[in-house]
This record gives structure tokens, C-alpha cells and sequence, in this order.
């Protein structure tokens, strides 16, 4: 057996484990209520745990059908500033960015391209997350958007001192997670890479120094 088909067959289990581990804690909360073990002004604190597990296996159930509708998905293109969606999706990130306490260096040309605009935000998101969630704290997070050749090139960096050259072919494969304790589906960057090919658009990511570069390229709209 490859080593990408042992990595895939770990990552499944884990994202089995994943899908099991919220619904058995619900479970627990839901069943210790409902016997009395919680005495009553616990409650709020437990339909709150109960919430936030119930919206993270949510999450991981929305990336699972977004996978699996990918490849029937037809295109809905309309022309929008790239640089705009991404400052907009990085915004959304601005907690866990201030608490992982990372130095942000966003730099860009005002360029737009014709695309469907949820898709390639949902691409950009999972990129993004990709990139803060894997940083370490006090990191740097660097974003680059630049015209080339009729296209705009866009560069998403992150220190990532403990990856390897050799995941790089296997960071984009279905469920892949790699050896860390970060939870996740390991769809993130499956997902964004295929969002990135239905636009015919190739994602590549490349090790440079003790950093990994994400990067791909689309059309300027005309």
C-alpha cells in the first residue's frame, strides 16, 4: 500500500471519528438534562455546549456534501473584485487571527475576474483557514495580488516549518490531514483545489524556506 493510500485510509477514520465524537457529546449533554444529573441552572451552559457542537458537526457535514456536488456543480460567473472577496473572507477570520497573534501583510492590485463568486469564495475561505489555522502563534501571514500576463496571480503564505517537501503531492488529496492534532475534515484544500479546476485554474503549493505558498492564477475580466 502507497503512502497516500495509508494517509487516506487514516484520514477517513479520522474524519469518521470526527462525525462521531460531536454527536456523542450532544448525546451525553442532551441525556444528562433530561435525567436530572444537570441541575437545572447548568442548563444554559450546557444548550451552549450542546450549540457549538451541533454547529462544528454541521460544518463538517456542509464540506462532505460540497465534495460530493463539485463535480455536477454548474458555474454561475459573474464579474466581482478579487481583492475585495478576499479582504471580506479574511475579515470573517479576524478573531482567530488576533488570537493566534499573526502579522498580516496584505498587498494587492484592484483586479476583478469573471467567476462564480460563491464557489471561488468558498476556495478562498478554506484557503485562508487553511493558512491561520496551521500557523504558528506569532506567525505571519502573507496575501499577493498581482496582474501577470493578462491574469491575476494570486499567493497565499504561511510559515509552516514542520512540513516536508515530500506532502506537498499529498496535501491536496480527499480527508488528507497529515500528523497534526488540528480537527478538521481534511476537505479544505480538496475542496478549493477542485473549486479552482472547474474554473480551469490549477492550485499548486510550493515550500519556500520554512514557508508554504499556496498560489493560482484567473483571467482578468475583460
Amino acid at each position: 500500500m502507497s503512502k497516500s493510500q495509508k494517509s487516506a485510509n487514516h484520514n477517513t477514520f479520522d474524519l469518521v471519528h470526527d462525525l462521531r465524537a460531536p454527536l456523542t457529546a450532544i448525546h451525553g449533554f442532551a441525556t444528562a438534562m433530561l435525567d436530572g444529573t444537570v441541575p437545572t441552572e447548568d442548563f444554559p451552559k450546557y444548550l451552549a455546549f450542546i450549540q457549538g457542537e451541533s454547529e462544528r458537526l454541521g460544518g463538517i457535514v456542509s464540506r462532505l456534501l460540497t465534495a460530493e456536488k463539485l463535480s455536477a456543480k454548474k458555474l454561475a460567473p459573474s464579474v466581482f473584485n478579487l481583492a475585495e472577496a478576499l479582504r471580506l473572507t479574511l475579515i470573517g477570520m479576524e478573531k482567530t487571527v488576533e488570537d493566534k497573534r499573526l502579522r498580516v501583510d496584505f498587498a494587492g492590485d484592484e483586479l476583478c475576474v469573471e467567476a462564480d463568486r460563491g464557489l471561488l469564495t468558498e476556495a478562498l475561505y478554506n484557503l485562508l483557514e487553511n493558512a491561520v489555522k496551521y500557523s504558528p502563534v506569532g506567525g505571519s501571514l502573507g496575501i499577493l495580488i498581482k496582474e501577470k500576463d493578462g491574469a491575476v496571480h494570486v499567493s497565499i503564505r504561511n510559515a509552516a516549518p514542520d512540513l516536508k517537501a515530500d506532502e506537498l503531492p499529498l496535501l491536496f488529496g480527499r480527508y488528507y490531514r497529515g500528523d497534526t492534532e488540528e480537527k478538521g475534515t481534511g476537505l479544505g484544500l480538496y475542496i478549493a483545489k477542485e473549486i479552482l479546476a472547474l474554473h480551469s485554474s490549477i492550485l499548486k503549493a510550493e515550500k519556500d524556506g520554512e514557508d508554504i505558498v499556496f498560489f493560482f492564477a484567473l483571467p482578468i475580466a475583460k
